[in-house]
């Protein structure tokens, strides 16, 4: 919702572009709708680092398609993908750095309400 409103006052884009933007963000939205049945420290990296990938492929080839900014060759597709990887970059550490932020103060409320409450079984297991 945070986007489409910003979205409202920055602007819209290209329509094909959108879609693509907001379809890869629905696929890891799906994708964790699975993983609140299978969390463990390696599903929930597996997860974000899937994401970062998805949105990656996705999104790029939209640009690639969709725009004429790249020749509509292997070359033009390989350079869409090259020319982005600083950004890919950056989304990987940001999405690796939130995941890690949020996943882990979860853990560490839990083993605060374990403690103080003296709950023995954990509340959900990570």
């Amino acid at each position: 919702m945070a986007m489409i409103i910003s979205d409202l006052f920055i602007g819209f884009y290209e329509p094909k572009l959108m879609a693509s933007v907001y379809g890869s963000f629905l696929l890891c939205v799906i994708l964790g709708g699975w993983l609140k049945g299978n969390k463990n420290w390696s599903t929930i990296l597996g997860s974000s680092l899937l994401c970062s990938l998805t949105f990656f492929l996705i999104t790029n080839f939209a640009v690639w398609a969709f725009t004429s900014w790249y020749a509509k060759t292997l070359s033009g597709i390989i350079q869409c993908y090259l020319m982005t990887l600083p950004f890919f970059r950056n989304t990987l550490l940001g999405d690796l750095f939130y995941v890690t932020i949020f996943f882990g103060a979860y853990e560490m409320v839990e083993v605060y309400i374990r403690k103080k409450f003296r709950i023995i079984e954990p509340i959900l297991s990570l």
